[in-house]
């Protein structure tokens, strides 16, 4: 049963912005004084990274260029978290072989981020969780 419909597209904008509703900067304030979140790029899964969440500390790399209170002031916005304490450290460029070219690894910054006690991040996908990745 095909219906045609009669469609205006004058107020479309109108429309549009009824679907997509922006969040209020009165929510998220950090946002106008951090508009880049790349500043926090990926979280660090290696094994002293695994035995540091027993301990309620999450590891990420970061901007090279980011500070502690950036970097604190992110995290407790991104993930609704309160940050007790924040060690970051600079790690040198690596000499990086395949075959016989060699090429270095490039310089990031890690971040060693203690969160309140009760407060977590979930940084894996539950197995029966129905949400993808794309």
């Amino acid at each position: 049963m095909n219906v045609k419909q009669d469609i205006d597209f004058s107020d479309f904008t109108q429309l549009q912005n009824q679907i997509v509703q922006l969040p209020s900067k009165d929510i998220f304030p950090i946002l106008d004084a951090y508009p880049d979140l790349s500043i926090i790029k990926y979280p660090i899964i290696t094994d002293k990274a695994t035995r540091l969440l027993v301990n309620n500390q999450y590891t990420f790399a970061v901007s090279p260029t980011a500070n502690k209170l950036t970097i604190k002031s992110l995290i407790e916005c991104i993930f609704n978290v309160k940050v007790i304490k924040i060690t970051t450290s600079h790690l040198p460029k690596k000499k990086k072989r395949v075959g016989k070219y060699l090429g270095w690894k490039s310089h990031y910054k890690k971040a060693i981020v203690t969160l309140l006690e009760g407060d977590t991040i979930d940084l894996f996908l539950e197995k029966n969780d129905q949400t993808t990745i794309n």
